[in-house]
């Protein structure tokens, strides 16, 4: 067992949550993060790993108290690490209320979509792939949608691992994104590719695709920092 300081920088939580962001940093580093520290014997990500394999991911975490993590007599979780838990856990949940009360962001432009998605794709090194579901008013229900990151690779995408999240919501139609690390936004031809291959899918299961963006970073060339396909007339989009 390696500890926390003897682990690659890249494994590291803190680092690793700093390098990557949020939303692509895996589940254990964020239980870690609000662990802080491991016990003899189990680094910090371990643990975290072993809670959520005892409760079976974020499906139970979720509804923990902090009764139910100290039930798990785990070592090195004491009565203080399960109160903090469970505070964090209340806060998203508080959180996920406030939204469900307010009306959810209207997405009925390019510009809008990249406001959305800005946040995160910034200083993330790995491709991400994302579903924006929306209602008949173009408003997005729920969050973006991560289909699959760190593959680098759209053309290995297959339109099912998209249109699965977004018919589960029941979308009326959406607009699909993913970002370019490098900070280019220039398609490729697999970009252009995977599209049509969504067009074409859209169209059998009548679920309107109405754009594609690619995030990049500003530059003078491009100082939006991002990509519309169908805004460059790119790809047929009617």
């Amino acid at each position: 067992m390696k500890t926390i300081r003897q682990l690659h920088e890249s494994l590291r939580p803190r680092e690793e949550f700093e390098r990557r962001g949020a939303a692509a940093v895996s589940d254990d580093i964020l239980v870690a993060i609000l662990l802080r520290t491991g016990v003899p014997g189990k680094n910090v990500v371990e643990l975290a790993r072993e809670i959520l394999s005892q409760l079976n991911g974020f499906a139970g975490l979720h509804g923990a108290t902090h009764e139910n993590i100290l039930a798990l007599g785990i070592k090195g979780i004491g009565r203080v690490k399960a109160v903090e838990l469970a505070a964090a856990l209340e806060i998203g949940r508080r959180a996920a209320n406030q939204r469900r009360d307010a009306e959810p962001p209207l997405v009925d432009t390019a510009e809008a979509a990249h406001k959305l998605l800005r946040p995160l794709a910034e200083d993330t090194l790995q491709e991400i792939f994302w579903a924006l579901p929306l209602n008949a008013k173009n408003r997005l229900i729920g969050a973006p949608v991560v289909v699959v990151q760190g593959t680098g690779n759209t053309a290995a995408l297959h339109p099912r691992d998209v249109f699965a999240p977004v018919l589960r919501l029941g979308a009326a139609g959406f607009i699909c994104a993913h970002n370019h690390p490098s900070g280019e936004t220039a398609p490729s031809d697999a970009d252009l590719a995977l599209t049509r291959r969504l067009l074409d899918t859209a169209v059998l299961l009548n679920l309107p695709l109405l754009d594609h963006l690619i995030v990049g970073k500003a530059s003078p060339q491009n100082p939006a920092g991002f990509l519309s396909l169908r805004n460059a007339k790119l790809v047929d989009f009617t």
